[in-house]
């Protein structure tokens, strides 16, 4: 979709990914809400990134929104993990943040006050590997475990967050926070959070 659109947003180009599209006199813009949805659902619960260290799951799309969001919010360390070394390489690289080898094992993983999974892996059905990554993970002082996924029954951050005495959140926040971003864009309109965030509890 990025490559497709005639106008590209600043954060849309920044990330290489689109998801909201607006045609406006014959020309499609392409903007992108995954960091604004990031921050704004950290800012719901209640937890800010400045000045704090964060630890992030993943190398894909999700988590170049995401390392994006705690750069931009200026987070004093963000710590990025996945199973392909050199695609992390790519993204600290062009976005900020330290690499980690996924396969060395939660020994180089540094004890962070936010951990956000933005892999599409929540249960130890989907990934033994990445389910015992974060039980090894050092959460007791963590001030957050954040989860992008939602819906899953059988979710291994919960746990772990739980076993830790530590906030959990999933992603439907998230999810609320880029609709209403998106609805924005497309209407110039401001509608209350809650009204996405009840729809989608109602739904989930």
């Amino acid at each position: 979709a990025a490559a497709l659109v005639d106008e590209l947003s600043p954060q849309a180009k920044a990330l290489g990914a689109v998801n909201t599209l607006t045609l406006d006199d014959g020309m499609l813009r392409g903007d992108n809400t995954d960091v604004g949805g990031f921050n704004d659902a950290l800012a719901l619960a209640g937890f800010s990134a400045r000045g704090r260290s964060a630890m992030v799951l993943g190398a894909g799309g999700a988590a170049r929104a995401v390392v994006a969001a705690l750069v931009e919010a200026g987070a004093a360390r963000v710590a990025v993990a996945g199973r392909n070394l050199e695609q992390v390489r790519s993204l600290t690289a062009q976005l900020g943040g330290e690499a980690l080898d996924l396969g060395q094992g939660t020994k180089s993983a540094p004890a962070a006050d936010l951990v956000v999974n933005a892999t599409s892996v929540s249960s130890p059905a989907e990934s033994p590997e990445i389910a015992a990554y974060a039980k090894g993970l050092k959460l007791d002082a963590c001030g957050l475990v954040m989860d992008i996924n939602y819906g899953r029954e059988d979710n291994f951050w919960a746990a772990c967050a739980d076993k830790a005495g530590v906030p959990f959140r999933d992603g439907l926040a998230m999810l609320a926070c880029q609709a209403r971003l998106s609805f924005m864009i497309w209407t110039g309109l401001e509608p209350p959070l809650a009204s996405f965030l009840r729809v989608l509890e109602e739904s989930a």
